[in-house]
């Protein structure tokens, strides 16, 4: 398979590096992965699948995705909370 994002194509080999490269590239614009032969498998909206055509492989690829999915969730929120604070305190200031 062949992952697309803004920052170029990569080859990947498995449900694993597919959802790496959905929470890697997903967090800064959607991405797209398409077979060998071109056929697109899915596409995103950031992380989150948007539109994928094997419900099968959906399948596998969420028990991996979306425990990562999680994790940048976790992330993305625990640096709003730093950002917040930094904020009140210079606001106190």
């Amino acid at each position: 398979m062949i992952g697309s994002a803004s920052c170029g194509n990569k080859r990947l080999h498995n449900i694993q590096e597919v959802a790496e490269f959905i929470c890697e590239h997903g967090r800064y614009d959607d991405v797209c992965i398409r077979t060998e032969d071109g056929f697109e498998l899915l596409g995103t909206f950031g992380i989150y699948i948007n539109k994928i055509s094997d419900m099968e492989y959906r399948e596998e690829l969420l028990k991996v995705l979306v425990p990562m999915q999680h994790e940048v969730e976790n992330t993305a929120f625990s640096d709003d909370e730093d950002m917040d604070e930094t904020e009140d305190m210079d606001m106190t200031m």
